[in-house]
């Protein structure tokens, strides 16, 4: 795992769009640049112990995602697999209809957001993909009420999802994800693995701005 305040090199690029996936690429450089931010860094650093603990269990890909505008985008990605390339490359976007980090943040994202993504092209990536903007809404509102979310061959076929937030002073500020082959996982043992992490993760940041902040105070 790169460190979260690694130095900074590079021009600042302007993100680009990929015409294949309708999301924007962040040039490296920019993706580092976003690392520097306070909030970022504390997210990555109270993660990091339960990301490998999740990885240990889980022996598939963790993700780690925060939102941005109408899509989500990957601050930390370890794995396991090694079969192929799984969706989430550190600093890239993920659409936010159609994995499980994705609509995790979706869920709680600012009312303006989710209405933009509901009204917008909802691309088809797999035949599982959601692409009715009822049904996604109908998602949305149980993934809120359940607390997890579930993404089963909708951005990649053969994988399944289990995506859990990260609560911060009653705001979701990021979305852990687990990704594996769909046909050799029970789903609810993967979303029961998901939600314990992302509790864990809460705690440790809000334990980690708490201890900040009074340090802080201090000075």
């Amino acid at each position: 795992m790169q460190p979260a305040d690694e130095h900074v090199s590079g021009q600042v690029q302007t993100p680009k769009r990929d015409e294949a996936t309708s999301l924007y690429e962040i040039g490296l450089p920019v993706w580092r640049i976003g690392l520097k931010s306070k909030e970022i860094r504390d997210i990555r650093a109270a993660a990091s112990p339960h990301l490998y603990d999740l990885l240990g269990v889980s022996r598939g890909t963790i993700n780690l995602a925060t939102l941005d505008g109408e899509q989500a985008v990957t601050i930390e990605k370890i794995s396991a697999r090694r079969d192929r390339d799984v969706v989430g490359a550190v600093g890239q976007a993920m659409p936010l209809h159609a994995t499980a980090a994705g609509k995790m943040l979706l869920a709680h994202a600012p009312r303006g957001i989710v209405d933009g993504v509901l009204s917008g092209h909802l691309r088809s990536y797999t035949e599982s993909t959601i692409v009715n903007p009822d049904r996604l809404s109908r998602e949305l509102e149980a993934i809120r009420a359940q607390g997890i979310a579930v993404a089963r061959e909708e951005m990649n076929p053969g994988d399944l999802a289990a995506a859990a937030p990260i609560w911060l002073n009653d705001v979701v500020v990021a979305a852990v994800s687990i990704v594996v082959a769909s046909r050799i996982t029970d789903e609810r043992k993967l979303a029961s693995l998901a939600r314990s992490a992302g509790n864990s993760i809460s705690r440790s940041l809000f334990e980690r701005c708490f201890q900040s902040l009074n340090l802080e105070e201090e000075m």
